[in-house]
């Protein structure tokens, strides 16, 4: 009885993933608690079925949401009918009956949104900085793309929202170093990459205008750190990979405020390795240098090797 009724429900479940037809969800559901009714005593069957009902609620939420962007996406739709009848743009408009596919269509919406009649406007950001903004505006304030160039010779071309950068931008700055990443209320937040004037770069994750998380950091003579950042320093695990350097292959261990600090390991050229804990970027205490299966422990004071 049992194995009748999950053949017709994974049945059932194909129908749906084909179909996408809500009511058989629903019906999927109803009879997925008849079965737990009736397998109460099967508490593995009981686990597995309930998991599938998680699932499904989910998917039905899911679908939930996508009627709620469609209705949306028509909305935006005739609100945009109405400015290309102002226009006399209708031909844009007449594209997005050829399209099926909803990301399509909001493209297609925010492309020609985003595209009307851009306006010219002074505007005085931040502690006086003043600038000229070439966008969209839309209730009197900067909303989707624009370009402001100031007059201390900073500028930004990307998206807006209320008045603020928020969304994919590039900003460049006075002293010529560049951001293009994404933006959360005039804040560097989420993926990014800084180009530094220097030919530095570090790509990563940002929060509050810092370097936050996991991110890599490319020196101008080709080294390299990837690992963990905090408040814009090397802070966390990481491993640090010499270019040049005649002796030192890589390092990996711990770090704080841009120096090493804790427990680390040294990756030399000549195959050998060392072990031990560093203190703002100097050996302290016991260390093992490792080669050819040789051990030698030494020991070191505020990055001194003790003389015995």
């Amino acid at each position: 009885m049992a194995e009748q009724t999950a053949l017709g429900i994974s049945q059932n479940i194909a129908n749906a993933a084909n179909n996408n037809e809500q009511n058989i969800i629903l019906e999927i559901l109803d009879r997925l608690e008849d079965v737990i009714n009736d397998s109460k005593e099967n508490e593995i069957l009981v686990k597995r079925i309930k998991n599938i009902i998680d699932i499904l609620n989910k998917f039905n939420k899911k679908y939930e949401e996508l009627k709620g962007l469609i209705q949306n996406l028509i909305n935006d739709n005739n609100d945009m009918k109405q400015k290309l009848n102002k226009l006399d743009k209708l031909d844009q408009l007449n594209k997005l009956d050829k399209l099926n596919n909803v990301d399509q269509i909001y493209n297609m919406i925010k492309s020609i949104n985003d595209n009307i009649n851009p306006i010219t406007k002074d505007y005085t950001d931040g502690s006086n900085k003043k600038g000229k903004y070439v966008g969209t505006i839309l209730n009197g304030q900067r909303n989707g793309n624009g370009t402001i160039n100031y007059e201390n010779g900073e500028s930004y071309t990307g998206e807006w929202k209320n008045d603020q950068m928020n969304g994919i931008g590039t900003y460049t700055y006075s002293n010529k170093n560049r951001y293009k990443g994404n933006w959360e209320n005039n804040m560097r937040k989420g993926y990014g990459v800084l180009y530094f004037y220097n030919g530095d770069r570090y790509e990563g994750h940002f929060d509050n205008n810092l370097a936050e998380g996991k991110g890599v950091f490319y020196f101008k003579d080709d080294d390299r750190y990837e690992g963990d950042f905090k408040g814009g320093k090397r802070s966390g695990k990481g491993v640090y990979y010499y270019a040049k350097h005649k002796d030192y292959d890589s390092y990996y261990g711990d770090w704080k405020y841009d120096k090493k600090n804790g427990e680390g390991i040294t990756f030399y050229k000549d195959g050998s390795i060392r072990i031990g804990k560093y203190e703002n970027d100097s050996k302290t205490g016991e260390h093992k240098k490792i080669k050819d299966k040789k051990v030698i422990i030494e020991e070191y004071v505020n990055g001194e090797l003790k003389k015995w």
